[in-house]
């Protein structure tokens, strides 16, 4: 506290001006973003990855923190953006408000906390709040903030920030306290995604620059051996190392390279490297998803494309080469920087069918603009370290500049030092920043629905194979079968004339959303020829075996479609069910759920529960199998369990109409009026076709409520 009678010291002028920067990077991003807080979930990863995720129904409870740690669910070793994610279901379930809102704040806390910790590396002000304003507002970020399901993104750039600062403080003042600071915190960023597989290279880069403690001449450093520098990032390399062991060991048996042998893999590396450095440059032609050269509808990369990025990439290297012989660090640390940290995602490790995504140049993006931020202030005669004699800059940028003596120094961190240098620098860097968000509010825009995403995709590419996937699910979640049908059948078409190299994730895909349709539409037997020919090419396949049996069903061939639904439990062993992959176990718990049905329809309901127990515990995170387990324990006259299944379904899919309707009949067997009430109530708002919950409402308010059917519908 300060004495009594003592006035008390204002507070610097310079750490106003960083407290303005910080504040204006928060505003900056949520006047760009905040729009997307009242956007539903938009994307089809964002229903498979939050709505029905199993491991999100746990809870914030000792077993979903126990399986988030020790399980590596949708193919990577993420604990720490799990317990993230239980965090936000835990207050606000399935609403996508809370997770549009943690996106958002954990890429305003990144941009500051960037800011902070390049100010303080560099002791530079200005370029490090360009750098930090270009990570705010540039439009090949969008989809990591946008949806809700790459929060990993943002929550890894906002720990690997957090470690950069906790690295400079350990680098000048040699505590300890801040070497385990950054370890813990490299840690965090580990598990939170696996984009973070590089990131001790960085401290390497950052001890030649800016820090240079490869050599004297900054004050608070001292001179200190290669050797000892490497031994110094042992602790981190070994993190690195045991994380990209655990992440490989979790994708095995779900992803593969089909198809793609290593020089291609390495060809489509090096050109998707120049494809992001160009869009970084000139965003304009961005969407949510690109073919694969390799995959289908994709145009695979020729020799003379090849030769040429590869020809680029070796220029910009050489570049950076030739500038440290003459003193610049920067450029060569900065280009390292991105492709070290862009090289796990660049495509030589092969995992998925989509290509150069904008979202991965998330944290390797900061080493260019470093190298932009860094050369405009070369270029107009203020160096990047370590301090020089400047003086103060006339006009505006004197305070952007935050000049300021040191030592008997005047420090400058400027991008000019002359009048008309500074009404130059006033007019680019405001330029860039307006050009670069008015980019990324049209892309936050696409952001609203499925719809625009993918109509946004196909105008840029016609033949993009996965954006007709997109949004075919997109048309089936919505009940738009037709339209759903339409991309399916271009999907389909492009598959048959540009097959590409991985035609198995390809082919299965657009097929069983193809006889998910044909089914829905009434064209059973189109449906059934189609989905026995892919059973008969992918025998291994849960959803084919499952389709299929409902194929059968809707054909009235019941022996078939049982049969066809126990092929579909036994198409996938307990070792891939045990690495949680998604899409195999949720078809294995929907073929336990429709045979459960199928017995409680021939009134065997200790059978029916016994399946569909198998069902919830495969797969709790599906509205549909809660929903029928609730209609067999009903049956079964276990009302208070029942009760809790569906609730469980309404928390999934709260527009479960039928799940309100059979809850309040449940209320009402239990003598909870009130609660029956409201339930009838909300079943007819959800659908007032509803006649079930519109005559047992009836009946409640007239105090005769009806017993209910012995055998309540069911929605397989």
């Amino acid at each position: 506290m300060t004495p009594p009678g003592k006035p008390i010291e204002p507070v610097p002028r310079e750490h106003r001006f960083v407290g303005l920067i910080c504040l204006a990077l928060v505003v900056l991003t949520v006047l760009l973003y905040g729009r997307m807080l009242s956007y539903p979930f938009a994307v089809a990863d964002d229903y498979r990855v939050l709505v029905h995720s199993d491991l999100m129904q746990k809870g914030l409870s000792l077993e979903g923190l126990r399986l988030a740690l020790t399980t590596g669910y949708q193919y990577d070793w993420m604990p720490l953006g799990w317990v993230f994610q239980l965090v936000v279901y835990s207050l606000s379930g399935t609403h996508p408000l809370g997770y549009h809102l943690l996106s958002l704040c954990l890429h305003a806390a990144a941009a500051v906390v960037l800011f902070c910790a390049l100010r303080r590396l560099t002791g530079r002000t200005g370029p490090s709040a360009v750098v930090a304003a270009v990570f705010a507002l540039h439009p090949m970020h969008v989809r990591a903030v946008a949806s809700a399901s790459e929060w990993g993104y943002p929550q890894a750039a906002l720990f690997g920030a957090a470690s950069l600062y906790t690295y400079a403080c350990y680098t000048q003042s040699r505590r300890g306290r801040w070497y385990i600071a950054t370890l813990l915190l490299q840690a965090c960023g580990h598990m939170s995604y696996m984009v973070f597989a590089t990131w001790p290279i960085v401290f390497i880069l950052l001890d030649i620059w800016p820090l240079r403690r490869w050599r004297k001449g900054v004050k608070y450093e001292r001179r200190e051996s290669p050797k000892k520098l490497l031994l110094e990032k042992l602790p981190f390399l070994s993190l690195s190392v045991a994380h990209v062991g655990i992440t490989m060991a979790v994708r095995s048996g779900t992803v593969s390279s089909e198809g793609l042998p290593f020089p291609l893999r390495m060809n489509h590396a090096v050109c998707t490297c120049v494809t992001l450095l160009r869009r970084m440059f000139w965003p304009t032609d961005l969407a949510y998803l690109y073919n694969h050269p390799y995959g289908a509808g994709g145009t695979p990369w020729t020799m003379l494309q090849v030769a040429a990025c590869a020809a680029l990439l070796l220029v910009i290297t050489a570049a950076g080469i030739g500038l440290w012989t003459r003193g610049k660090r920067y450029p060569l640390v900065g280009w390292l920087w991105f492709v070290v940290l862009l090289a796990p995602v660049s495509g030589f490790i092969q995992s998925f069918p989509d290509t150069a995504a904008d979202r991965y140049v998330y944290l390797p993006g900061i080493g260019i603009w470093l190298v932009v931020a860094w050369s405009v202030c070369d270029l107009r005669g203020a160096r990047g370290m370590p301090a020089c004699s400047r003086k103060p800059l006339p006009g505006p940028l004197s305070r952007w500049s935050g000049t300021r003596k040191r030592s008997g120094r005047t420090r400058s961190d400027s991008l000019g030092d002359t009048a008309g240098g500074y009404r130059l620098t006033d007019v680019l860097v405001p330029a860039l920043l307006v050009a670069l968000g008015l980019l990324a509010h049209r892309q936050v825009g696409f952001y609203e629905s499925d719809f625009k995403n993918g109509k946004r995709a196909l105008a840029l590419d016609p033949d993009n194979f996965l954006a007709h996937n997109e949004l075919a699910q997109a048309y089936a979640l919505k009940g738009d079968w037709s339209n759903c049908l339409a991309h399916c059948e271009k999907a389909a078409r492009i598959l048959d004339e540009k097959p590409g190299r991985m035609r198995t994730f390809a082919e299965t895909m657009t097929h069983s959303w193809l006889g998910k349709a044909l089914i829905e539409l009434g064209r059973i037997d189109t449906a059934t020829g189609l989905l026995e020919r892919m059973r008969t090419v992918y025998p291994r396949n849960a959803g084919v075996h499952y389709d299929l049996g409902r194929a059968y069903l809707a054909a009235g061939k019941r022996d078939r479609a049982l049969a066809s639904f126990r092929a579909a439990t036994r198409a996938r062993s307990p070792e891939d069910l045990a690495r949680r992959h998604p899409a195999a176990v949720r078809a294995v718990a929907l073929a336990h759920s429709a045979i459960g049905v199928l017995h409680l329809r021939d009134g065997d309901v200790q059978q029916a529960c016994a399946e569909l127990g198998r069902a919830v515990e495969l797969s709790p995170g599906t509205a549909s199998v809660q929903y029928n387990y609730g209609n067999a324990l009903l049956v079964a006259g276990r009302l208070t369990e029942a009760a809790a299944a569906y609730s469980r379904a309404i928390r999934i899919d709260p527009g479960h109409s039928a799940a309100h309707g059979n809850l309040g009949l449940v209320q009402v067997r239990l003598g909870n009026g009130a609660r029956a009430e409201f339930h009838f109530r909300r079943a007819l708002e959800l659908d007032p076709s509803n006649t079930d919950a519109r005559a047992n409402l009836e009946l409640l308010l007239h105090e005769t409520p009806r017993d209910g059917a012995s055998t309540p519908p069911s929605n397989g």
